[in-house]
């Protein structure tokens, strides 16, 4: 895991461009400086995702991103394993599935 700072700022965003394009997939985290408003409550599970985004959507507005932490994953080339798999009535491939596992690069971000 990298973290990011002013210091390393230039050097680590282009380290993270560089290796971007080849990543298999991508998450995003952040922390900010608050995740609810004073007096609004949790949302209910039974809200709707617009119901939902409505009684939270101002909280990004108010609150700052104090930290942004994104992985990429990239497949290893080294690692890749067969798995197998009983063949199903639709498929009648041999039953044999290819997993692979992940190389992970971290970025932490301070903001």
């Amino acid at each position: 895991m990298v973290n990011v700072t002013k210091a390393n700022f230039l050097e680590q965003s282009n380290d993270l461009l560089k290796h971007l394009p080849t990543a298999a997939f991508v998450a995003i985290d952040e922390e900010m400086t608050g995740i609810s408003l004073p007096g609004s409550g949790r949302p209910s599970k039974d809200d709707t995702p617009s119901q939902r985004y409505e009684s939270i959507k101002t909280v990004p507005e108010r609150y700052a991103v104090i930290q942004l932490g994104v992985a990429l994953f990239h497949e290893h080339p080294d690692y890749q394993t067969k798995k197998k798999e009983a063949p199903s009535e639709e498929d009648s491939s041999s039953g044999v599935k290819s997993e692979a596992e992940y190389l992970v690069r971290r970025y932490n971000f301070y903001l």
